[in-house]
């Protein structure tokens, strides 16, 4: 790689200028919510050392070093670590580039895997897998027959990792330390039962030279939606398309709105209807009445952005929001949080703001809440959530809460991010439509469902903050279940009642 690996290992080639192959790889597997990571090293390992740590990802690392990495291939460097390795494992080459969706595909995989690619041609230079009904049986350069394209990203269970490590022992005990790993497996002849795990054409690319580094950049360019905007639409045909016209109006090409009608029962089908065909970047799906939680999660399960954000269907999107505010992503945040603006039925508006602040460490976030309770962080309606993070936590929407389900969202979702940007912009106009709302509507489980909510709020910002006493945590509890109690008063719940 010349002299892009002059003065680091060829895991720190910068893809960007905020990223690195190996800082996106360690990102990932803290997105998926993995905590342990052993990295061997070599070339240059006190640099990798710090870099790692000045990440600042709540990950353990375990570093082992192949004292004789210059006489020896990587199948030398895994028998150095074999120590530590006795566990199911998630094997990948530091040098590696490859989606999260391919990720979020091994590691949720419930058998030993490999990935392969089924529509990839056969490269000169790379892995190829001999698959036979769907196994693995031989890794390597030169295999062409009953081949496909393959890359070293794997899941092994722990039973099949014994087989493949005892083999990889067994080769560098006997002196075959210049081989691959790969060649110790091949002597098992598929007795490690390892699936051929088929992506496609999703990303996945060992960088071995320029040109690969070339391929990767233009396709992380090419094919990034950077935001999805979701909105649920039910029973509101007079007011709808205000919504999504303020979206429409600026969206960039590079970005996405997921229309999702949850089943409704009024015309909102017809106007919905009329925005089909428009653009290429809108989606509208129709599906049963499950509610907004329910057409929320279609949304995610259908959104491609790295990023994403909700909004109601009687919302309106500020003008020129985007345009202003979407370069603020390059700083590449789990979170960022806006303000909002109420617009009540007598035409009066009233504003939420925040300051332009960055917290690179999420306790500090928390520290903040916890000693202001002033962030804004119950709407899902104001938030640029990393979308990798919902995925590789599994987060959803809790589809049998019909209030405060956007508040557990968040909770779940603070619980898994390490920074946060929040912002002096206004995103969204909230549009009083009429007097009633979820949250006044009767429910006679309405006070357990509050006691849900702010026990789990209390536990995700007690558990993240790192910077406050234990005094001030207390407090914070104190107040924020005072101020639920006021307000289930001021609904006419007998909460003295209700605690005996």
């Amino acid at each position: 790689m010349g002299k892009l690996t002059s003065d680091k290992p060829k895991c720190m080639i910068e893809l960007s200028s905020k990223e690195t192959i190996l800082s996106r790889q360690l990102r990932m597997i803290n997105d998926a919510g993995l905590n342990s990571v052993v990295i061997t090293t070599g070339y240059r390992d006190t640099e990798l050392v710090d870099y790692c740590e000045n990440l600042d990802l709540p990950i353990e690392y375990l570093f082992v070093k192949n004292l004789i990495y210059d006489q020896t291939n990587y199948i030398y460097s895994i028998y150095c670590a074999r120590e530590y390795l006795d566990d199911d494992i998630i094997l990948i080459h530091g040098d590696l580039v490859f989606d999260m969706e391919v990720f979020k595909r091994v590691i949720n995989s419930p058998v030993s895997c490999m990935t392969v690619s089924s529509t990839l041609p056969l490269s000169e230079k790379d892995f190829k897998a001999q698959v036979i009904d769907g196994k693995v049986i031989k890794v390597g350069v030169d295999l062409f027959d009953h081949s496909m394209q393959a890359q070293a990203l794997y899941k092994i269970k722990k039973d099949d990792w014994d087989l493949w490590l005892n083999k990889i022992i067994e080769f560098c005990e006997s002196g075959k330390t210049k081989v691959y790993a790969e060649n110790a497996l091949n002597e098992l002849e598929g007795r490690a039962n390892i699936s051929a795990l088929d992506i496609q054409n999703l990303l996945c690319l060992e960088i071995d030279n320029l040109n690969d580094l070339d391929v990767v950049n233009n396709k992380l360019k090419n094919e990034i939606t950077l935001l999805s905007i979701i909105i649920p639409t039910y029973n509101c045909e007079h007011f709808v398309s205000e919504g999504i016209d303020s979206v429409l109006s600026q969206l960039p090409e590079n970005c996405e709105l997921i229309l999702v009608d949850d089943g409704s029962e009024d015309g909102t089908k017809n106007v919905l209807s009329s925005y089909e065909g428009r653009q290429d970047n809108l989606h509208i799906i129709y599906e049963v009445h499950r509610g907004a939680s329910g057409a929320r999660n279609t949304g995610l399960d259908r959104a491609k952005g790295k990023y994403v954000t909700f909004m109601d269907c009687d919302d309106c999107l500020k003008a020129g929001f985007l345009k202003r505010n979407i370069s603020l992503l390059e700083s590449d945040a789990d979170l960022y949080i806006f303000g909002i603006e109420r617009v009540l039925l007598d035409g009066s508006r009233s504003a939420s703001t925040l300051q332009d602040r960055e917290f690179w460490n999420i306790s500090d976030f928390a520290d903040e809440y916890i000693r202001t309770r002033a962030m804004l962080i119950y709407s899902n309606c104001n938030k640029f959530y990393k979308r990798s993070v919902i995925e590789g936590r599994g987060i959803r929407f809790d589809e049998s809460f019909f209030f405060g389900e956007d508040r557990l969202f968040n909770y779940s979702f603070l619980m898994g991010a390490g920074s946060v940007v929040t912002s002096s912009e206004i995103m969204l106009e909230y549009i009083q439509r009429s007097l009633e709302s979820m949250s006044t509507k009767y429910d006679p489980d309405y006070y357990d469902r509050i006691m849900k909510l702010h026990h789990a709020k209390v536990d995700c910002f007690t558990s993240l903050s790192k910077g406050t006493t234990e005094e001030e945590k207390k407090l914070f509890e104190k107040r924020d279940l005072e101020s639920e109690i006021r307000k289930m008063e001021a609904l006419g719940i007998n909460v003295n009642e209700r605690n005996n």
